[in-house]
């Protein structure tokens, strides 16, 4: 089986988001137009950064990418193939407040509840994606760092929404410590027509994109060594008129694709996988990585890069 990827490339750019050093895999992936989005899965408590670059280098341009985490600008970046612009890659990693503060990016659990008076309407509209817009630009010069108000839902505070959310994510993008660092200036540029491309990376936690069917599932399957022994369907080929395995095809394919609920599922699948390391202790582990259908298949086109 192919490895999963781990970025998104489209209209001459790719785009991935890593955790601990290594890219994160993408699922999912659809293109419409000039946008792509996939989703990717969030580990609470992991610093991220994204970053970008060009594939192919041949073509002379000066482009920016901005960056917007859960609906907020946090910077724009120049690269290109045009000195002293001619950057090959980008990497955001950092929200800065101040000329002189900076705070790196988190990901961070929301806080359940079950009161029905909460409002996170409005929260719940902001959080959950990474989005990246890369335009043409002109480089008109230089210019000194602009305080920027941190958003309510991007600070330090723990952020309650209601249980329900929780079919809807579970996490959202925080900012860490703040650091002193450098002041410096930054390029100011003036972008040149409409966006070439947009990235966007859903993110969730991982218990609920299997849930939802967008990540596959790994079960294990587990066979007492007597029993595999004393099988008789293990120990001779299948005959023409044998219909025991067309048969279970047939219960597969009858499945039905109906909404889940993605508690109960989480919950199941959590206990599945309890009772399944206790087995593998006593009789051996198989372990075979299975998709089951549903709404949310992921796609499998990741570069629609003109040749």
């Amino acid at each position: 089986m192919s490895a999963q990827p781990t970025s998104v490339s489209h209209l001459n750019f790719e785009t991935w988001v890593e955790c601990d050093g290594k890219a994160l895999p993408v699922y999912g992936v659809e293109i419409n137009g000039t946008k792509a989005t996939c989703w990717i899965a969030s580990q609470a408590g992991k610093n991220f950064s994204v970053q970008f670059k060009m594939c192919d280098r041949s073509k002379r341009g000066t482009f920016s990418g901005y960056v917007y985490v859960d609906g907020t600008f946090v910077i724009g970046k120049v690269l290109g193939t045009v000195p002293p612009y001619n950057h090959s890659k980008c990497v955001v990693d950092e929200f800065r407040p101040t000329p002189t503060t900076k705070q790196s990016l988190c990901f961070s659990s929301l806080k359940t509840n079950d009161d029905d008076a909460i409002d996170d309407n409005e929260l719940l509209s902001r959080i959950g994606a990474i989005r990246v817009e890369i335009f043409r630009v002109e480089v008109t010069g230089y210019e000194k760092r602009r305080p920027k108000e941190i958003p309510s839902h991007m600070g330090a505070q723990q952020l309650t929404v209601h249980e329900a959310a929780k079919k809807l994510g579970g996490h959202r993008v925080m900012l860490g410590a703040p650091e002193v660092t450098s002041a410096g200036n930054i390029l100011r540029t003036e972008k040149i027509g409409s966006a070439i491309v947009e990235f966007e990376f859903k993110y969730r936690p991982q218990d609920v994109l299997e849930a939802q069917d967008i990540i596959p599932v790994t079960r294990a399957q587990v066979v007492a060594p007597q029993a595999a022994a004393e099988d008789p369907a293990r120990k001779r080929p299948l005959e023409p008129n044998d219909t025991t395995n067309t048969n279970t095809e047939r219960r597969d394919k009858k499945a039905k694709t109906e909404p889940v609920d993605v508690d109960a599922l989480v919950a199941a699948r959590a206990r599945i996988r309890e009772l399944e390391a206790q087995l593998d202790v006593k009789s051996g582990v198989k372990t075979e990585e299975i998709r089951v259908s549903g709404a949310f298949g992921p796609g499998q086109v990741i570069d629609l890069t003109d040749d």
